[in-house]
């Protein structure tokens, strides 16, 4: 058996355990991967808990302690080490290198259904309180290129800490960069979370509409690559959707004359839209403003899109918006034919991932003043947008 020494301030560790410093990386042990560091240092200042970092005496584990419940848990939240009041510690009863071959067993048990002809499919069976190692996050990143959309269900158990965590493995998550909704903001949620929410007992002057469809963030010089979408509370059912456009689709039904000019086009991206209060409900407190091309080639499977977003674009480079309106229009009427588009009916738990990439959104606001309509929204950063130049590219994709 193993003594510890509760208090209220600092790390305690265990005697019998190797000593690490979980913030001195110069001692850490070679044997323990950086990650499950990163791990505990990111969420011991997020929660009221006292960590207990150790290497387990069988493994290289990296464990933590939950003082609350005297239980210790390596980095994929399972339970080693348990204690009683008196702080005496029992010896490890699993280790995590007893399942690093757990990512296999977690994809084997996932379901995937497509869920329309145009994009998006269903994904049962992810238990997202378990952290993802690197064979699951290749598999789900897979999985988005192939479909675009994902639909995750069943996720009304995760913390908004573990929205994140899943997100990092796309992208690092920050906060909103134009400083949006910070009405909204609360001390229990990551500054990266954006709280999607509908004011109760509010008018419909006071709801932040994102009734029209766009790309997250294409304003930045390297905008969002995926945004990810979790509902806590929804109106009644068939209220309140969010339907997404498939631009690969979109790009490859131009006719021959139109993808040719497209291939010539630039659009300039900025925040306009968003300082007029005449034209949004959304209020921004930076500002922002960058040129990219119309037809994007994805920098993961160079497929080329449409990169279009009608709240961001405010005209094509070298024409004034008045000259830009109607062609910019007509682009998105045509990435938004009904048989291009998938709509989402939201059910509390569902979380869905989205490639803005290649794809539009459109919230649907539909539901009446007050209806609960709550969701949390992360975000993982992407690389600036580009067209490959070669013949392959100014066709079809395959």
């Amino acid at each position: 058996m193993t003594n510890f020494t509760s208090a209220n301030s600092g790390i305690n560790h265990l005697t019998n355990a190797n000593q690490i410093d979980p913030i001195n990386s110069a001692n850490r042990p070679t044997t323990a991967s950086s990650d499950q560091y990163n791990h505990v240092n990111s969420i011991t200042p997020q929660i009221e808990e006292r960590f207990l970092t150790v290497r387990s005496p069988q493994s290289a584990d990296i464990i933590y302690l939950n003082s609350d419940n005297l239980t210790a848990r390596d980095s994929t939240n399972q339970t080693v080490v348990s204690a009683n009041d008196e702080g005496t510690v029992s010896e490890p009863l699993t280790t995590h290198s007893e399942s690093l071959n757990d990512d296999a067993a977690r994809i084997a048990q996932l379901t995937v259904t497509r869920v329309n002809p145009a994009l998006g499919a269903e994904v049962r069976g992810l238990d997202l309180t378990k952290p993802m190692g690197t064979d699951l996050a290749k598999h789900i990143e897979g999985l988005i290129a192939d479909h675009q959309v994902l639909v995750i269900k069943n996720q009304s158990n995760i913390t908004a800490h573990q929205q994140v965590a899943f997100t990092e493995h796309f992208g690092s998550v920050e906060a909103h960069p134009l400083g949006a909704r910070k009405a909204y903001d609360n001390k229990d949620i990551p500054p990266s979370v954006l709280v999607v929410k509908n004011p109760m007992n509010a008018t419909h002057k006071s709801t932040i509409r994102n009734d029209y469809w766009h790309s997250d963030l294409s304003c930045l010089e390297e905008p969002v690559s995926l945004s990810v979408l979790r509902a806590i509370a929804i109106p009644a059912t068939g209220w309140g959707d969010t339907m997404f456009a498939n631009m690969y689709r979109a790009y490859n039904n131009l006719t021959p004359g139109m993808r040719d000019l497209c291939h010539k086009l630039n659009a300039v991206h900025n925040t306009d839209h968003y300082f007029d209060p005449k034209r949004s409900s959304e209020t921004f407190i930076h500002k922002a403003e960058n040129i990219h091309p119309v037809v994007r080639t994805h920098a993961i499977t160079s497929k080329n899109s449409l990169f279009l977003s009608d709240s961001f674009i405010d005209r094509f480079e070298g024409m004034t918006h008045e000259e830009s309106r109607p062609l910019l229009n007509q682009l998105i009427k045509h990435s938004t034919e009904p048989h291009n588009v998938y709509r989402h009916r939201w059910e509390a738990g569902d979380m869905v991932v989205w490639d803005n990439r290649c794809t539009m959104h459109y919230a649907v606001f539909d539901y009446e003043p007050g209806q609960p309509r709550h969701l949390e929204r992360t975000t993982a950063s992407g690389e600036r947008p580009f067209q490959a130049q070669s013949d392959e590219t100014s066709g079809f994709n395959k």
